[in-house]
């Protein structure tokens, strides 16, 4: 999620442009497929459990499949908080659904 709403951090967005209507589909893809698996949305890169073989933390672009351009062979989930936070800028968001409560 990070990526689609990395441009909002340094550009303006008015209501109805591209960039705003990316920025709010990105979020609305994100909470549609959190609530089909019951999980906080929220999913970008991030540095996850898997250690290499020096000891050293991966760094994956986890997602999900609607917005991806390319399907990992992987199932696993991260959420990261920051993207969650970051999309409230969005205004796209129901406080209290944003854990799926």
């Amino acid at each position: 999620m990070f990526e689609y709403l990395m441009p909002s951090l340094w550009m303006k967005s008015s209501p109805g442009t591209l960039l705003d209507r990316n920025m709010r589909s990105a979020v609305a893809a994100q909470q549609k497929y959190a609530r089909h698996f019951r999980i906080p949305w929220g999913i970008s890169e991030s540095g996850c459990s898997l250690l290499s073989g020096d000891g050293h933390y991966h760094y994956f672009a986890f997602g999900i499949p609607a917005l991806a351009l390319h399907r990992p062979d992987e199932d696993r989930v991260v959420i990261s908080p920051y993207s969650t936070f970051m999309s409230l800028m969005t205004g796209s968001y129901d406080a209290l659904k944003i854990c799926n409560v």
